[in-house]
């Protein structure tokens, strides 16, 4: 496969550069937009009774949360990690069952809360 020609080419380039160049906090903001879009695209594809896509998407939702878990700074004296952790662990379970029922509620419990979780850190990265 050869890398750099063809019509994502340059989308990819694009999305590389930000990543690359982008803050902490932008970083953490692209993270929550990236799990906001797979559950949205796991919920058209349950509604088109795509199961593959419907389970990719789901998946890539899992681990940007688990990402997301990962980057949460436990050092801090506050009850703030713990929850955030809880939290992240109880949207996952809830994208697992989700996954395993193609359950488009819990889909949308996880993109409510996934949506008010961004929704705050846009705010406090301002």
């Amino acid at each position: 496969m050869v890398y750099g020609y063809g019509p994502k080419a340059g989308k990819n380039d694009y999305l590389k550069t930000q990543v690359f160049s982008a803050s902490p906090a932008k970083l953490t903001s692209m993270l929550f937009d990236g799990a906001i879009k797979s559950i949205k695209l796991a919920k058209i594809a349950i509604d088109q009774r795509d199961i593959e896509k419907a389970h990719n998407n789901i998946m890539n939702a899992e681990n940007i949360i688990y990402e997301l878990a990962n980057s949460v700074d436990t050092k801090v004296e506050s009850e703030l990690p713990g929850q955030l952790l809880s939290l992240y662990d109880f949207m996952n379970s809830q994208l697992q069952e989700a996954n395993i029922k193609k359950d488009k509620q819990k889909l949308d419990r996880v993109l409510d809360m996934l949506t008010t979780l961004a929704n705050s850190w846009k705010k406090i990265a301002e």
